[in-house]
């Protein structure tokens, strides 16, 4: 293979570096595009093979590029979700506790229950953790009186997410590091330095820069000085991660490049020793699919470091996740070119112990919204979807999928000229939100999977873009309304609803609570469900949501006699109490004063991004500041900066 190598050193040495940052910004803003830009898909069926040889997969490749014009093949597509709710277990309609009964802490809102989602901010009870500034904070929270900073683990790339299990700290984080691929260095990356001006040091390479994504774990056992444990490098961008018991699974993307006789793999690397992947580790689909982004799906034991593991798959793209206690779902959205319409494939893992195996693959007409578009029922999966065929009016569709995902029951035709904003799928009931000018939500009973109907829909201003349980027959919205006039569609300010579902075929609005100010209002939780704190297990209820708002504010120059214009603002949590009734305002905590100044018109924070609580007191925090007030009357306790 040398006289490859050095053909496809000389052909990359020079143009490689701007080529592939060329590739990969491009591919950043035309994911769902590119990614999808085929031939017509084939029925789902075809099994799961592995690749005998390089040959082999060279072969592969070459025929899912042809016609591209690129030989250069692949598409990494990050999930979203999240970007990434609260699915509840499917014998309890109740929100599941926190933790463990009498715990005393909130964790993650997390979707299915015991399957726990990494976030930004993790607590035990005893310590929270935090990323600022890229960084990792440990605050000892053991007494709110005594809190304060324990430790700080400094990160050299971006620091997405974190898990805490029973003393073992996982930080995932990801960037795009130096590599040199090709000739010597192709079989153990990093064996050559290379600086991004420089001539390539190694003989008979061509530079490459991947996105890498790093796993660390950390002995948190003592908080002031944490210790780590493992350090995991895997291929790709960073497309989600589930913690199950013991087990956290990270799931990252990968680009495949090749050239006419080469194939570009990449490596896994454990404690600093990396391990090039082999044509016979990766597995495809025959079924003229021709799937061009890797999937590697990695398990990493917390406390058994030789436990580690992991599983890589060409499949068409990757989008979404959702995770049971049992099977990971992903989910890949292809663009029909000949009909111009879109269609998700869906594939299914396997996942016990650590062990991750190919179940099962399908496909069905839409494109789903986020995890909440999905849910494992009784053996069963539901899928909610936006239908946008350009021959059609847009509509709504759900979909229950069997154990080899094939479809045995549908409604087709929800919502004609509007599209999904939110979804939600408990026990036999399903609701889904869909917005064009009003804001319709749907009860659907699910209760016979090969026939699922719509009991009833109201229809009311605004738009719900999560939905969260409140009990067995009320549900909790946060979207957006207009600040002033209810028939506006322009949706300026945060919006909570409450919904009462006990009459599915009348579904009614019981409450709701607009946070209206002049210049509008935003909260993370419309987008993120992680952002939304919801707890049954305080007196009274709690809700709380990270709020910022604007307002206008008159200026008069005195240098021109002329009024204009600028928004202050105020950024901070609202805390709620709830009940069946309502929402009641319990107060407002900020950790930055109100902006008045007429030299920063636009104000963007310090924001509050997330809240907890530990015993009796209520935890907000922001990149630089965890406030402490009591869930009493919201009196402050204390402050500490980050």
């Amino acid at each position: 293979m040398e006289s490859k190598r050095t053909s496809l050193g000389e052909r990359f040495e020079k143009t490689a570096p701007a080529l592939l940052v060329a590739v990969l910004l491009a591919g950043l803003i035309a994911v769902a595009f590119l990614a999808t830009q085929r031939g017509p898909l084939a029925i789902p069926g075809g099994e799961l093979r592995h690749f005998a040889s390089e040959a082999e997969m060279l072969q592969y490749l070459g025929q899912a590029g042809s016609g591209s014009g690129n030989q250069m093949v692949g598409l990494e597509v990050g999930f979203g979700g999240g970007p990434a709710g609260n699915r509840l277990a499917d014998v309890n309609m109740n929100t599941p506790p926190p933790a463990a009964p009498g715990a005393g802490y909130s964790t993650t809102n997390n979707q299915v229950a015991g399957v726990d989602e990494a976030d930004i901010v993790k607590t035990d009870g005893q310590t929270i953790y935090i990323v600022s500034g890229g960084d990792v904070v440990l605050v000892n929270a053991s007494t709110a009186a005594g809190a304060k900073v324990a430790s700080r683990i400094e990160m050299d790339s971006w620091t997405t997410d974190l898990y805490i299990n029973a003393g073992r700290l996982v930080v995932i984080t990801h960037g795009y590091p130096y590599y040199v691929m090709g000739g010597i260095a192709r079989e153990g990356v990093g064996q050559c330095t290379v600086d991004w001006l420089s001539t390539l040091p190694c003989e008979d390479s061509f530079t490459y820069y991947p996105y890498q994504t790093v796993v660390r774990v950390y002995d948190v056992s003592d908080i002031y000085a944490p210790s780590l444990v493992q350090n995991i490098t895997l291929p790709g961008w960073f497309a989600g991660s589930r913690m199950i018991g013991d087990w956290v699974y990270v799931l990252t993307t990968e680009y495949v490049y090749y050239d006419q006789d080469d194939v570009i793999l990449p490596a896994v690397g454990v404690d600093g020793v990396n391990v090039t992947l082999r044509p016979s580790d990766i597995g495809y689909f025959n079924d003229g699919s021709y799937g061009t982004t890797l999937l590697t799906v990695a398990a990493v034991a917390t406390h058994n470091p030789a436990g580690f593991g992991h599983e890589s798959f060409l499949i068409s793209g990757a989008q979404t996740l959702y995770v049971s206690l049992t099977d990971l779902y992903v989910t890949s959205t292809a663009w029909r070119s000949w009909s111009s319409e879109t269609e998700t494939w869906i594939y299914r893992l396997g996942i016990e112990g650590g062990n991750v195996t190919y179940e099962a693959h399908g496909a069905v007409a839409g494109w789903i919204l986020n995890q909440f578009s999905m849910d494992e029922h009784e053996g069963n999966l539901r899928v909610a979807v936006t239908n946008n065929a350009p021959e059609r009016a847009t509509s709504t569709a759900v979909y229950v999928l069997d154990g080899t995902l094939a479809v045995i029951g549908k409604i087709e035709g929800i919502a004609v000229g509007e599209q999904i904003f939110s979804a939600r799928f408990l026990g036999d009931r399903g609701y889904i939100v869909t917005f064009r000018r009003i804001d319709p939500l749907f009860v659907l009973d699910l209760s016979d999977p090969t026939a699922p109907t719509i009991l009833g829909e109201l229809e009311i201003p605004g738009v719900s873009t999560y939905l969260h349980p409140y009990d067995e027959t009320h549900l909790i919205g946060v979207g957006s309304a207009s600040c002033d006039d209810p028939t506006n569609t322009w949706l300026n300010c945060v919006k909570l609803a409450l919904f009462d579902v006990s009459d599915a075929t009348a579904p009614t609005l019981v409450d709701e609570y607009i946070v209206a100010t002049e210049g509008g209002s935003y909260s993370e939780a419309q987008w993120d469900h992680k952002a939304f704190f919801f707890s049954r297990d305080l007196n009274p209820d709690r809700l709380v949501i990270p709020v910022q708002t604007w307002s206008w504010a008159e200026v008069t120059t005195n240098d021109t006699e002329r009024t204009e214009f600028y928004y202050s603002g105020w950024s901070g949590a609202y805390v709620f109490e709830v009940d069946v009734t309502g929402f009641a305002l319990q107060g407002e905590i900020t950790h930055t004063p109100e902006n008045t100044t007429q030299q920063d018109p636009w104000y963007y924070g310090p924001q509050v991004r997330r809240s907890l609580y530990i015993g009796d007191d209520l935890y907000t925090v922001s990149d630089g500041l965890v406030k402490i007030n009591a869930l009493a009357d919201l009196a402050e306790i204390k402050a500490v900066p980050l």
